[in-house]
């Protein structure tokens, strides 16, 4: 402000000392243009002293701007350092975080694909073991079926019920090659279940009741969940079983049909079984067959009293026959 207020004072007594009436008034007003000039000068020498002091306060105050600017930019380099640092930082931690949910994505894959293994080996085993041993792996093969659907299990604890179905065939096959003997009940051929003991030699079984009246092949009926046993006809069959069932040696009476010798024989049935399941139409059709018999035995009766030829007469008509006689 006091410089504008310099500039103009001094553009004002320019104006004044070249204007014409200023010249003509010199002479006349010299004392007060003295006076005013030492004012001027005297506001001159302030405001320039001002100035120095205001370039002196700016200098100063730069200084310390200047170096609080510096430091602001070393801190602007440092912070863009450290924001690319976090960013390379960041990216990495993206990368491994996607890597890591893929691989997760992959395991997780692989645990239902094991898992749907595990279910179809137990299904298939389930199938494939003898009627008489289901009652070995009843409760194993339910905990195994029914472990994926239970949600209060971990999946640790599902890889192991489903496991427990593989180590049982493991066993079951060093089982198979020797032979087992096993506790069980059987249906007997009266119809009622009888508790006893099973031996299992490869895909064959036999069964004794604790009692010792039944003993036999055991089989699967159809429509029946427990083994049924078919006994041995032969009094020595029977006791070669019993013996071999108690003391775990003997003679194996094996049946290389594996039951479908009995299922056949099963089959089988009289002439006077076929005729009672066929009921009331057989007498129509007994009746027909013994019409046609008494008509056949007309017949061959009437042809008994037919008189046959000599044999010279056929060869005269053979003769005849020859010669074109008519």
């Amino acid at each position: 402000m006091n410089i504008r207020f310099l500039s103009m004072i001094t553009l004002a007594m320019g104006i004044t000392l070249t204007s014409p009436g200023a010249r003509a008034q010199d002479s006349a007003s010299g004392t007060s243009f003295n006076d005013a000039s030492g004012d001027v000068q005297r506001q001159l020498e302030e405001a320039m002293q001002e100035l120095d002091a205001l370039r002196a306060k700016i200098a100063d105050d730069t200084i310390p701007l200047n170096r609080r600017l510096s430091e602001l930019e070393s801190e602007l380099i440092d912070v863009r350092l450290e924001y690319r640092d976090v960013s390379r930082k960041v990216d990495a931690r993206l990368l491994a975080e996607n890597t890591v949910r893929n691989d997760i994505k992959a395991r997780q894959q692989e645990i239902d694909y094991l898992s749907n293994l595990l279910a179809d080996f137990t299904r298939n085993f389930e199938a494939g073991v003898h009627i008489a041993e289901l009652q070995r792996y009843q409760k194993a093969l339910d905990v195994a079926k029914l472990a994926p659907e239970n949600v209060s299990l971990s999946k640790k604890d599902i890889f192991a019920a489903q496991a427990t179905i593989l180590d049982l065939s493991l066993d079951r096959l060093e089982e198979a090659l020797g032979g087992t003997r096993f506790d069980g009940t059987a249906v007997a051929p009266d119809g009622l279940v009888k508790s006893g003991t099973f031996v299992l030699i490869g895909p064959a079984a036999m069964f004794r009741s604790d009692d010792g009246t039944v003993v036999g092949t055991a089989e699967q009926r159809l429509g029946s969940l427990e083994p049924t046993v078919v006994p041995f006809e032969s009094e020595d069959s029977r006791a070669l079983s019993a013996a071999l069932v108690v003391d775990g040696t003997g003679t194996f009476l094996l049946d290389p049909t594996l039951g479908d010798a009995h299922r056949i024989a099963a089959t089988e049935e009289t002439i006077v079984e076929h005729v009672k399941r066929g009921g009331p139409v057989m007498v129509p059709i007994f009746l027909m067959a013994a019409s046609a018999l008494l008509v056949a035995f007309f017949k061959w009766v009437s042809f008994l009293f037919v008189r046959r030829p000599s044999r010279k007469t056929l060869r005269r008509l053979l003769a005849a026959v020859a010669a074109g006689d008519r």
